[in-house]
């Protein structure tokens, strides 16, 4: 959300900032900058929800969960806790009222056990002794301090985000200067993704935050521990695009668009090389030389060699780059088909993209891409396209599916939040003619109405009601995560402060399922085998054609037989071809008919 002019927006929002309008490395960084700012007054230790827990420890809980989850998904991003309304004071400027608990920077292990170590213990690690808490605070030094802590900690090129957990809806109500004052720093941020987490029902948005954010839809209302956690993590998520790119609508008409993956594939990490005696990273150079002289052959010089039709082709860097980028980059519309005509295509291909304009890059982005988006949802059209989202990338096709804005309100679970969906298209790529293709279905014997109905008695028994897509989880990547969290901070198995409460979703719970089924499936198979058995024809695979090898290598076809095909040939002629790529094999074969060979 942009502070400064009030719009929902999917990049890091417009700036007034001239330097930062023309900044390439400010609109292409995708590292954020957070910064999570906990209210310290006496109302925010008093009991909350179930009375468990305080809003101060719940909002210290919600830190640790999400330093644990920025560790392992963003490491790079600079993340810091800043404590208001506290009766000490440690801030390089001297703020009176303000606590730094962790500065801006990267996440550390220590940063994890210092938050653990607080929520551990009753008194929340000495609280009152070290920082106390305190009636007054000042807003106008809070907002200060955090444009500080961005420039000390050089997020110029971050994304800059800062989230205020308090239950004050009205802060310095007696004092209009300050009121003043502190709206004017908030401004004096610039770019800013804002938000507020209020442990209050009763809070009201007009009272003073209508002057820092757009609308409500900035303020949420958790109503326990596990609502505010989950609502954390929807917050934290950055909305950065993945890549820029232009719509072209006509020849000579486009548009400028970010791309946003709306979900993407999670990786195990990857290995890195450290010194065994310093634990320091291990960097590695490559040199190349010449087999001939021993003379350092520079990356200008390298070439890369193919082998076509039995002829080596050289290509320079350059050419090899032309090749690859024939294809213009860019999303072109082809035309405009009915919504109906893709019903077809009811699962597309996976994942999907979301395109929102680009006001910064083009200046009108926005208006013409508003009324593509509401003039193709009201005539219920689609626009098909062709897409390469980035260099190198072979053009593919795909369909626009129109999103319009809406407000409301949404409830997950039991929080609570007032939010804007934003307007844009979704991408999703569709097959071409030549990939699409029609199985051959095999029939059986017709199911009696009785097997069907013990059928859907099954279906009904084993269908689980609350099973969410959204919370499964890949059990193989948890687990290597947790043990590696483990040894970075000497936890063990009993220590309780891992996540060891992970359940399976990927699981089937045997038990359950046979207790609810009962002998239903027992009566199944008396049923089918009563009616003799079910009985499927199998297509019969057809004979594969010899292939004449000596023929194909005469018409120099041999490149587009396949590796294993080349290779049952040669070894039926006792050429050895272990560890050979294709190329080195087709060679071979040429060489063979080229000697004489049959």
């Amino acid at each position: 959300m942009d502070s400064s002019t009030g719009r929902v927006t999917w990049d890091r929002g417009d700036s007034d900032d001239e330097e930062l309008h023309n900044s390439v490395a400010y609109r292409n960084s995708g590292k954020v900058a957070l910064l999570l700012v906990i209210d310290s007054t006496p109302d925010m230790f008093r009991p909350w929800a179930d009375n468990e827990h305080t809003p101060f420890r719940a909002a210290l809980q919600c830190c640790i969960s999400l330093w644990r989850s920025k560790i392992i998904s963003s490491p790079h991003d600079l993340v810091g806790i800043l404590l208001t309304g506290t009766e000490k004071e440690k801030n390089s400027p001297g703020f009176p009222y303000l606590y730094l608990l962790q500065t801006l920077s990267k996440i550390k292990v220590s940063m994890i056990e210092e938050l653990s170590r607080m929520i551990s213990s009753e008194d929340l690690d000495g609280f009152e002794d070290r920082i106390g808490s305190s009636a007054n605070y000042n807003l106008k030094d809070l907002f200060w301090l955090s444009k500080i802590l961005y420039e000390d900690a050089k997020a110029g090129t971050f994304a800059k985000k800062l989230m205020y957990f308090t239950c004050e809806d009205n802060p310095h109500a007696g004092n209009r200067n300050l009121r003043n004052d502190s709206i004017q720093k908030f401004r004096d941020l610039g770019p800013l993704d804002f938000s507020v987490v209020t442990f209050r029902t009763d809070f009201q948005y007009a009272h003073f935050y209508q002057n820092l954010l757009a609308d409500e839809s900035g303020i949420t209302f958790p109503k326990d521990l596990k609502s505010l956690m989950v609502i954390i993590r929807v917050k934290e998520r950055a909305k950065r695009p993945m890549c820029r790119s232009t719509l072209q609508l006509t020849p000579g008409v486009s548009v400028a668009v970010g791309v946003y993956s709306l979900a993407r594939t999670a990786v195990p990490p990857k290995q890195i090389h450290v010194n065994e005696r310093s634990n320091e990273l291990v960097t590695k150079s490559i040199n190349s030389f010449r087999a001939d002289t021993g003379a350092t052959v520079l990356k200008s010089e390298q070439v890369r060699v193919a082998t076509l039709f039995g002829e080596t082709v050289r290509f320079q860097k350059d050419e090899l780059a032309a090749v690859k980028g024939f294809v213009g980059t860019g999303i072109t519309v082809l035309g405009y088909l009915p919504r109906g005509a893709f019903d077809e295509f009811c699962c597309f291909r996976a994942p999907g993209y979301f395109i929102y304009p680009d006001e910064e890059r083009v200046t009108g982005s926005t208006d013409l891409f508003s009324t593509l988006l509401r003039r193709c949802h009201a005539l219920e059209r689609v626009p098909v396209v062709k897409m390469v989202l980035t260099r190198g990338r072979s053009a593919k096709l795909g369909c626009l599916i129109p999103s319009l804005e809406g407000t409301g309100t949404s409830t997950s679970g039991s929080s609570v939040t007032r939010n804007t969906p934003p307007c844009g298209f979704h991408l999703f790529q569709i097959p071409f003619s030549d990939e699409m293709c029609t199985p051959e279905l095999v029939t059986g014997r017709a199911a009696s109405e009785e097997m069907i109905e013990l059928m859907e008695k099954i279906i009904r028994k084993t269908s689980n009601k609350n099973f969410d897509l959204q919370v499964v989880e890949n059990p193989s990547l948890q687990h290597k995560w947790r043990q590696i969290e483990r040894l970075a901070l000497n936890q063990g198995e009993g220590d309780g402060f891992v996540d060891d409460e992970f359940a399976n979703h990927t699981e089937p719970n045997d038990e359950v399922m046979h207790a609810r089924v009962g002998s239903i499936c027992k009566t199944l198979n008396e049923a089918v085998a009563s009616a003799g058995g079910v009985q499927m024809e199998l297509p019969t695979s057809k004979a594969k054609q010899p292939i004449n090898m000596a023929m194909e290598a005469k018409n120099k076809r041999v490149e587009k037989l396949t590796r294993a095909v080349i290779v049952d040939f040669l070894e039926s002629r006792n050429i050895s071809t272990v560890k050979m790529l294709k190329g080195k094999v087709v060679e071979m074969v040429y060489a063979h008919f080229a000697n004489g060979g049959s």
